[in-house]
């Protein structure tokens, strides 16, 4: 499964990739497949790749990668390259996100993510839990069956990106909003700073000079006071 189709991106795509293990006990994932897909669902790339490892367990159950999907697939590095090139200047969806990223080695402006894993409404949910896996999301909310058995990446892509299309309106409004609010938190703060800092000199001064005025008159009115005791006891 190797293919490449830039001609209709569009302004966002779902990535979804699946690994296999490697090192002694097959414990560390490595790239093995990674799938592309538009906002229409049609698949822009999906490729298998060599890994950078040997690999130790093809975890066939989870990923459905088998030896034979290996053996001519392309290198790591070539993988990488075509899908920084697909994914750069897009807004980015996907679920759990950050795993697909770690396994390819890349980054992605944390304000073009969209990931259906840390959408609020959907950890709202309450038969979800706190972060609900895209197969009870695909069930619960598309009304369809995935990761039955064996997972495929391209299937997983198009769930993800039917997920964020049906609420991209209130998605991406949320979002909006979230950014206005801290916006005018941050120009609030810096108001309040830039008032502290520009205080006119005369009103510092006039504030100064009360102060003082209010000390040494504290200090007057004691020093009466003690003279006055003073008084009193010389008198007796």
């Amino acid at each position: 499964v190797t293919g490449t189709d830039t001609s209709a991106g569009g302004p966002c795509v779902a990535v979804d990739c699946e690994m296999v293990g490697g090192g002694p006990s097959g414990s560390i994932s490595m790239l093995a497949r990674c799938s592309i897909v538009n906002h229409h669902g049609n698949v822009l790339y999906d490729s298998y790749v060599r890994p950078l490892d040997r690999v130790t367990d093809y975890r066939t159950v989870y990923s459905g990668v088998r030896p034979q999907d290996l053996k001519d697939a392309p290198d790591f590095w070539t993988v990488q390259k075509e899908v920084a090139e697909l994914i750069k200047g897009k807004i980015l969806v996907g679920h759990s996100l950050k795993h697909d990223l770690k396994a390819l080695l890349l980054s992605h402006p944390k304000r073009d993510i969209r990931d259906t894993a840390l959408y609020k409404p959907f950890r709202k949910s309450s038969s979800m839990g706190r972060t609900p896996s895209l197969k009870k999301l695909a069930t619960e909310l598309l009304h369809i069956s995935i990761q039955e058995q064996e997972h495929d990446s391209v299937v997983d892509a198009r769930a993800v990106m039917k997920l964020y299309t049906m609420n991209k309106r209130e998605w991406e409004a949320s979002l909006k909003a979230t950014t206005t609010t801290r916006t005018s938190f941050r120009k609030k703060q810096g108001s309040v700073i830039c008032k502290t800092r520009n205080q006119p000199q005369g009103v510092a001064t006039a504030t100064a000079t009360t102060i003082r005025h209010k000390f040494y008159q504290n200090r007057e009115q004691q020093c009466r006071l003690d003279l006055r005791d003073r008084d009193t006891c010389n008198v007796t």
